[in-house]
């Protein structure tokens, strides 16, 4: 990183410096070196992403406006916010970034590029829940875990639509989401196919052994998937506070693109 500068008189750029525990003698200096960041475990770039996104364009000065934007989302996320100026990683920036989400261009002004990070044990999964990892940087039992995780295909109008199934059985019973196979109208779409193990396998209606429109649930039972290895079914109801992990495939830009996604059960009714 570059030396970050800021106006070490201003009261908002002094509690946001504050609220993350910068020490005072550095908030005199007027300014955050890579040395600094080492030292204290603050996380550069945290700091970098707050200073470049006032105004457009890159800086490396944070002004008053920005420490008042970053006071209020300590304001809205807590501690969890706080953590990540504090974790001297890739991970940091990146929970900043997905919470900022599309706040961004309502409080900055514009969009922070996406950043690809490893999976990081010293935050874990409560601090970045919500942000997508790619199959090769989440703990190896998760990764083993999603490769029953695959990707069905469907024709949707004159596009190609996109959902995600996982394989719960060695009797071939696959679940997705009801609106994966079906549409609006509740009808069963044009060529639905579903990948996993990089087995390609077709899907009829014929197949569906459950379709619940109200609760979103379809499963199927595909006979070319017996014995391939599963995701086990939770045998007890789920726990609020809870973290949990999505996995699956969101991108349409990247259909191929498997991500996990950690994230926390708010409420069981």
């Amino acid at each position: 990183m570059s030396t970050i500068t800021f106006d070490p008189k201003d009261p908002s750029t002094r509690s946001f410096l504050k609220e993350i525990d910068v020490p005072e003698d550095i908030i005199e200096s007027g300014s955050i070196t890579i040395s600094n960041a080492l030292e204290y475990q603050l996380d550069d770039l945290s700091f970098e992403t707050i200073a470049s996104l006032d105004g457009g364009g890159s800086s490396e000065f944070i002004s008053a406006d920005e420490a008042n934007k970053a006071l209020n989302i300590f304001e809205k996320y807590g501690e969890k916010a706080k953590a990540t100026f504090k974790s001297n990683s890739c991970p940091g920036t990146s929970v900043l970034q997905n919470m900022l989400g599309l706040e961004i261009q309502r409080i900055f002004g514009k969009i922070v590029p996406e950043r690809i990070c490893s999976y990081d044990d010293n935050l874990g999964p409560d601090l970045q829940k919500g942000i997508h990892f790619i199959e090769n940087t989440v703990p190896k039992s998760l990764k083993s875990a999603g490769e029953a995780v695959g990707i069905i295909t469907f024709k949707d109008g004159k596009q190609k639509g996109t959902g995600s199934a996982v394989l719960i059985s060695q009797d071939g019973d696959v679940m997705t989401a009801y609106h994966v196979l079906y549409d609006g109208n509740g009808n069963f779409r044009e060529d639905v196919s579903f990948e996993v193990y990089g087995k390609i396998v077709q899907v009829k209606q014929e197949n569906i052994t459950e379709a619940n429109r109200k609760l979103d649930s379809a499963s199927f039972k595909i006979e070319e998937l017996k014995e391939y290895r599963t995701v086990k079914i939770a045998g007890r109801p789920p726990i609020g506070g809870e973290v949990v992990w999505a996995v699956g495939f969101p991108s349409m830009e990247d259909e191929n693109k498997k991500t996990f996604t950690p994230g926390k059960i708010r409420q069981v009714d």
